[in-house]
């Protein structure tokens, strides 16, 4: 989860910024419309892309199991129960959850005032009548309107066009869809500023149409500049005054070429290479398993989920160690080490896992162990964290399997498997150095 929220967010803070530098002062609108979106959209999907450029197979030697052979090296310390880990998932869970309300409230009431007033039909949208004070203002293909000035013809055709234009372009899902992410991701500041470049660019594809429109651009900025301090800004929907300011008086009369926009356009390919090349990537060590000093090694995790995705990549890279087209057989191993310097380390590899190598790993991890079908084996974890009570109890029930009254000369094995019926089921199995 926090590998996805760093990446997310950075690809985010990337992609505004180029934004921000190269598009929002230009005249394309529909293309920043789509940028901006897609920019979301790319930033949550990153963090799921994976390209492995190199992976190489662990070598076991022979006689040698995937238990090191100093076991006194494995640590799984008794772990005490987190509670901050509890405490901000609550926090997150109830702020979540009052927002989720929140946003559902605040789209049923604008149903609920389409409903309970009057309305009237104007082209593709729905004027609602409304009894208070407010500036016209749009939420999917409806317009919102005082009754008595839509009554007494005191609106003006500039604002019905401008309003119309959020109905026809459904300016409405873009808001919808930035207030959902912001119900989740609440805590990501990104998205504040998302919504509020999204809300000036539909404002500005409004002004820019009703500009067409009328061919007065005075006329129209007076006329904005009038209804300044009429009604009340609503979060959720389209309002004629969102941050009326200089950037879209300037964007008005501005014009981009359409060469300036073809360029400027292509300079986001290196962006994204860049980000791929950076954030999706991924380079395995190189190095065999039999490369770690075995003194080094803390803790050997084998996991068996590998997919077809993976298993073309392998075989694209050494097809002569990696055979099989079958992702059942592999599987991927974390190994936990010290470095030279000290610092640790987690490197992964992936293994070629068929039946045979398992049956041979497993008959010497422990005779418990042989009880499981080897191709049932879904993941195995070796920890280092055994008490002299719990030795006590092991050569005190089978003295001639524990020998030993030392608790470094013994570890714990956590097995996972499916049983007969399919369901996932963990075991655990002391071992003897």
């Amino acid at each position: 989860m926090t590998e996805f929220l760093i990446k997310s967010s950075f690809t985010m803070a990337v992609l505004l910024g180029l934004y921000y530098l190269l598009f929002e002062r230009e005249k394309m609108h529909r293309f920043n419309r789509f940028y901006l979106l897609s920019a979301l959209i790319f930033s949550l999907a990153l963090p799921f892309i994976t390209v492995i450029t190199y992976v190489q197979q662990i070598k076991v030697p022979a006689g040698q199991s995937l238990i090191t052979s100093k076991p006194d090296n494995l640590v799984l310390s008794a772990q005490p129960t987190d509670y901050l880990f509890y405490i901000g998932w609550s926090i997150y869970a109830i702020v979540t959850l009052i927002l989720i309300i929140r946003f559902v409230k605040n789209v049923t009431a604008f149903i609920k005032r389409s409903s309970v007033n009057s309305s009237v039909k104007m082209e593709n949208a729905t004027l609602v009548l409304l009894e208070e004070k407010v500036l016209p203002h749009t939420f999917l293909n409806y317009i919102f309107v005082n009754r008595e000035e839509y009554e007494a013809r005191l609106i003006e055709e500039e604002l019905f066009t401008h309003e119309l234009t959020h109905v026809q372009q459904k300016h409405t899902l873009d808001i919808l869809f930035i207030e959902a992410l912001k119900t989740i991701f609440w805590f990501n500041p990104l998205l504040y500023f998302y919504k509020k470049a999204i809300q000036l660019n539909h404002e500005f594809l409004a002004d820019e149409k009703v500009i067409d429109t009328i061919a007065n651009t005075i006329y129209y900025q007076n006329l904005l500049l009038e209804k300044t301090s009429v009604g009340a800004i609503f979060s959720m929907a389209s309002n004629l005054t969102f941050s009326l300011t200089k950037k879209r008086f300037i964007m008005m009369t501005k014009t981009t070429s359409a060469a300036k926009a073809v360029f400027l356009k292509l300079a986001i390919a290196p962006a994204i290479t860049v980000l791929m090349l950076t954030l999706c990537t991924k380079t395995l060590a190189q190095e065999t398993l039999t490369d770690i000093p075995t003194e080094n090694i803390k803790t050997l995790d084998i996991s068996k989920k590998v997919t077809q995705q993976q298993v073309d990549s392998l075989r694209k890279a050494n097809p002569k160690v990696y055979k099989s087209k079958n992702p059942n057989n592999y599987a991927e191993a974390t190994v936990k080490f010290t470095d030279k310097k000290g610092k640790l380390v987690n490197k992964k590899f992936f293994i070629n896992d068929t039946t045979a190598e398992k049956q041979k790993n497993k008959e010497q991890i422990s005779n418990g162990l042989s009880d499981i079908p080897a191709d049932k084996i879904r993941f195995m974890n070796v920890y280092k964290n055994v008490t002299q009570q719990q030795v006590d109890s092991l050569k005190k029930s089978t003295p001639n399997t524990y020998v030993s009254n030392n608790p470094n000369d013994y570890g714990i094995i956590s097995v996972g498997y499916t049983d007969e019926k399919g369901n996932l089921t963990k075991k655990k199995f002391f071992v003897e150095k």
